[in-house]
């Protein structure tokens, strides 16, 4: 509930610092500050070992890729979409990690998997469709909803 919490804030906080701010620069910050209090994390709490030569493709890879660039551009994205917006979009990370999972490498969920999947992916449906009942209701666009 604490990491949810954390998330949450962490969208709201990043969404209006972008209105505000350089969110290239914003985003930098996060990434430098992420990795230090990471760094510091694991040499306390783990035996950190010096990775193989065919590990650090897929280190950098990972640290580039999917880390630092996204990072980035989720900051600069947030800039022009509300934070619900992006928590909605954040919250179907799961959705996408089951799908390419199984285009790419051919994983399979047990039948467990695929129902919480889908509850995943119809809570998210469900609750763009409520914002929109919600902006035709009230007259608004959305943007002007999360201001009110």
């Amino acid at each position: 509930m604490l990491a949810a919490v954390s998330y949450a804030a962490h969208i709201v906080v990043t969404g209006q610092l972008t209105k505000h701010s350089d969110s290239i620069a914003l985003g930098i910050l996060q990434l430098s500050a992420c990795g230090i209090i990471s760094l510091f994390v694991s040499l306390w709490l783990e035996s950190p070992t010096v990775p193989t030569s065919s590990a650090w493709v897929a280190i950098v890879a990972l640290g580039i890729l999917c880390s630092a660039i996204r990072l980035v551009v989720q900051t600069v994205a947030q800039k022009y979409t509300t934070a619900t917006h992006a928590g909605l979009i954040f919250s179907l990370e799961p959705v996408f990690a089951v799908l390419f999972g199984y285009l790419f490498l051919g994983e399979v969920l047990s039948i467990k998997g695929y129902i919480f999947w889908h509850f995943i992916r119809r809570n998210a449906a469900e609750t763009c469709k409520a914002i929109r009942a919600i902006c035709r209701i009230k007259k608004l666009t959305c943007r002007q909803l999360v201001t009110v």
